[in-house]
């Protein structure tokens, strides 16, 4: 009795300071300057929906697919409305650190979920929490609409499990198609939740084929039907309707998702960039499996298929990655505190969750953004260039490098438009801004590519970083010498050149 007690008390300790260093690691994270790139043009979205109230028909801000039309250029356009209000909203109450606190709004809800899902020992499973959260702040900016897909995937299992008993199965009759709803309209990751309800259903009607798969009762099961059925139907209650699964928005052309990180495997962003944080994604693959062969005799085939299904596309894709940390820890939790060594395993948990989250907030702990009041990181864009852009009007069409279309969207657009941004609304164009960046010269004509281009689109002025590690550093180097090219604005992030013709008039 007395040794039960000591233990509460130390597990009581152990948490609480678990929990303090998960706070301070979560604030270091969530103060930290603006660096994603595709944040700004959700930012402006947002602003545009909010004060023109309703959505666009056509590109606002790049003069290049202005008149696309197509079912990608429609759901990139509209499909992440509310998130993209939701951002807008918080910047017009409190400019970037009304933006910041959003990220602590978003943090807070996703920890709020990932407890909701808490099976087995109380500090075993915190202490996998902290592991897995550590590695999604480590990983994703959580000013973009991509978090909600997480927040909204874990409730979408936790209440998938709820329809299966009966006390709390009628919650989950109004609660998922709610969250569909609103998940729907907030990022186009809902087809994952579909995905998952679907599969949820067959599994969960393949027990029935034999007892000792422990099938639910029948009214269990009809109950799951109806309301995946309904939260499936009103999903499909958004602008881009049913468009999400078009060839159009499911498959991008190589070229544009060749240099996408998230669309890399786990094996190649180690071996390409050796982050540390695949070796903490691979541990916990690895108690994933252990947590199921342990429970085998016992093996739920709904969770195996759940598990099986999201850990290939993670390993091969890691944007999947935070969905499958959401969906196994409670399984490796639920496993893991029926052993034996389950404090020995504990100990080793709560130790690495610890050590994690030390070291993966440890570059973050300056808090320079805090002190100094600039929340965009003026080394990662081009914060100088847009503002002399505009205090010198620049007339004509813009070339931009890929990576600051987003921001100069958010500085400059509607009046002056991008070139091209991460949205990636035309593939095409993708690869023609590679031959500008690369200064492309034809092998068998000498033709400049790169000019070519340029002219084709009525290029005026260029907007580039000429670090030697850009990608646009051979154009910067060839627009040096050009010339009917002038630089007019330099500084460490960004270049400006401005052409020597009418076209500039």
């Amino acid at each position: 009795m007395v040794t039960s007690t000591v233990e509460n008390r130390w597990c009581s300790y152990a948490m609480g300071f678990l929990i303090t260093v998960v706070l301070a690691m979560s604030f270091f994270h969530l103060t930290n300057v603006i660096r994603d790139n595709d944040f700004f043009w959700h930012l402006k979205s947002g602003q545009w929906i909010w004060e023109n109230r309703a959505f666009p028909e056509r590109d606002p801000f790049a003069y290049t697919t202005s008149m696309l039309e197509s079912a990608r250029v429609h759901f990139v356009s509209t499909s992440y409305w509310l998130s993209q209000v939701f951002f807008y909203l918080f910047f017009l109450a409190g400019d970037m650190p009304g933006v910041v606190l959003s990220r602590f709004l978003i943090a807070g809800l996703l920890c709020f979920v990932m407890v909701k899902l808490q099976k087995g020992d109380k500090l075993l499973y915190l202490s996998l929490l902290v592991i897995s959260f550590a590695l999604i702040l480590k990983s994703y900016p959580f000013e973009r609409p991509q978090l909600f897909s997480f927040i909204f995937f874990g409730a979408i299992l936790a209440l998938l499990e709820s329809t299966k008993t009966e006390r709390e199965g009628k919650t989950a009759y109004f609660l998922l198609p709610l969250c569909m709803l609103v998940w729907a309209n907030m990022h186009g990751g809902y087809a994952l939740g579909i995905v998952i309800m679907l599969l949820y259903v067959a599994m969960e009607g393949l027990k029935f084929s034999h007892p000792s798969l422990r099938p639910l009762s029948g009214a269990a099961y009809r109950r799951l039907i109806l309301v995946c059925i309904a939260a499936i139907v009103v999903s499909f209650v958004n602008p881009g309707t049913y468009h999400v699964f078009s060839k159009g928005v499911l498959f991008q052309a190589e070229s544009a998702i060749s240099d996408n990180l998230e669309f890399q495997s786990t094996i190649r962003i180690f071996e390409t960039y050796g982050d540390h944080g695949i070796l903490v994604y691979w541990f916990i693959l690895a108690c994933t499996v252990a947590a199921l062969l342990i429970d085998s005799r016992r093996t739920d085939i709904t969770k195996v298929a759940l598990i099986g299904c999201i850990g290939y596309f993670s390993f091969t894709t890691v944007r999947y990655v935070p969905f499958f940390l959401i969906a196994a820890i409670p399984i490796i939790g639920e496993s893991f505190s029926r052993l034996r060594c389950m404090r020995g395993i504990r100990i080793v948990l709560y130790s690495s969750a610890v050590a994690l989250a030390i070291f993966f907030a440890a570059p973050y702990t300056g808090l320079q953004a805090i002190k100094t009041g600039e929340w965009v990181d003026d080394r990662k864009f081009p914060v100088r260039a847009a503002d002399f852009i505009e205090q010198n009007d620049f007339k004509g069409n813009m070339y931009n490098f890929f990576n600051w279309g987003g921001y100069l969207i958010w500085r400059l657009a509607p009046g002056k438009k991008v070139f091209i941004d991460g949205r990636t609304l035309d593939t095409m164009l993708y690869e023609q801004a590679m031959f500008i960046d690369k200064a492309f010269v034809d092998g068998q004509s000498g033709m400049p590519v790169w000019k070519y281009l340029l002219d084709e689109y009525h290029v005026s002025y260029i907007v580039i970083p000429c670090s030697s590690q850009s990608r646009s550093f051979p154009l910067c180097r060839v627009l040096m010498g050009d010339r009917d090219w002038a630089l007019v604005f330099l500084d460490r992030a960004s270049a400006v050149f401005v052409r020597f013709s009418p076209l500039s008039s």
